[in-house]
């Protein structure tokens, strides 16, 4: 690894350091399948995968070092995971280590994931917060026109205009980008309220082109084809609802804050590189200081935009 490897203040040598540390998770899911093979996915909250790896404590200090981690797990207490630009909140869910040698001491550990502090690439590198507004409101604004439920077609005009009315989110003050979390919010509710009423109507299927006793012919054939409309909504419904969902996640990581770092004898090429995985979008850190010049000389404090503004490289005026 290239980085310390730090649990608290402990910090992981040279064969107590692994080749990799797998991180990453899975993302718990609500999964409702409907008759005729729709499927509606909703995603319920992160499980990241605990870390865990193995090594060797050696050396005069190796049964004092494997003793103190063994002590961190007896206490329980929340911890700190650092590597790299990787940060974990964890607790020590399993400590093993064998004698071999009073120098030579195989380990291995396992912790579980409280919170993870890593701060999140949530775009390609280039790709601004307005481009991923931009295609999310058109998914939103073409799957409405689909569904022509008058609910949702006046919610979605609504946040349509307002988002509109804001020419570029990337340069727009806190305030600018907050008013258009509440119209989300709506149109989420509206598709949410729709949604209750289609798998309402596909739970309480009997059946399906048949004929119940003592129930007329018209009846069946109204339940049939409502139905079935409940079956091409369902799926155009669900779809709706995640790009609200990823609107107002990038909205809500927008307006979070902009981050401030210390910086000396650096240039921003180089700290774009490392907050966004790409130098090009140096430009961003620029404007949000307002510097022309990419290179740093002295030490000086930047302030660092949560999502770059997509201008590839060319600083604007």
């Amino acid at each position: 690894m290239s980085s310390s490897l730090l649990l608290g203040t402990f910090e992981f040598l040279d064969t107590e350091v692994p080749a990799e540390l797998r991180l990453g998770g899975d993302q718990t899911l609500a999964v409702h399948r409907f008759i005729g093979g729709g499927k509606s996915v909703q995603p319920m909250c992160r499980d990241d995968k605990a870390p865990s790896w193995s090594g060797i404590f050696r050396g005069s200090d190796a049964s004092t070092r494997a003793q103190y981690i063994d002590g961190l797990r007896v206490a329980g207490n929340e911890l700190l995971l650092t590597w790299d630009a990787f940060s974990y909140n964890v607790v020590i869910k399993n400590f093993e280590f064998s004698i071999q040698q009073i120098n030579h001491i195989p380990f291995s550990i396992t912790l579980e994931v409280v919170k993870n502090n890593t701060s999140p690439v949530t775009v390609d590198p280039g790709y601004s917060i307005d481009d991923l507004l931009n295609d999310d409101m058109n998914t939103v604004a073409s799957l409405s026109d689909e569904i022509a439920e008058p609910s949702i077609t006046e919610s979605i005009s609504k946040l349509q205009a307002i988002k509109n009315s804001i020419s570029s989110f990337a340069k727009s003050a806190n305030s600018v980008i907050q008013s258009i979390v509440q119209p989300i919010e709506a149109a989420q509710k509206a598709v949410e309220q729709v949604q209750a009423q289609v798998e309402n109507t596909l739970m309480n299927i009997t059946t399906l082109g048949g004929v119940l006793p003592n129930n007329p012919i018209s009846t069946q054939v109204s339940k049939g084809i409502t139905q079935a409309n409940a079956m091409v909504q369902a799926p155009k419904l669900a779809l709706m609802n995640a790009a609200l969902g990823r609107m107002k996640s990038n909205v809500s990581i927008q307006s979070s804050g902009v981050k401030q770092i210390t910086v000396a004898g650096t240039n921003l090429y180089r700290v774009a590189s490392k907050e966004y995985g790409d130098p090009s979008a140096w430009t961003t850190i620029a404007n949000a200081n307002g510097l022309t010049d990419p290179m740093i000389t002295g030490v000086m404090k930047l302030n660092i935009p949560a999502l770059p503004d997509g201008t590839g490289g060319i600083l604007n005026g």
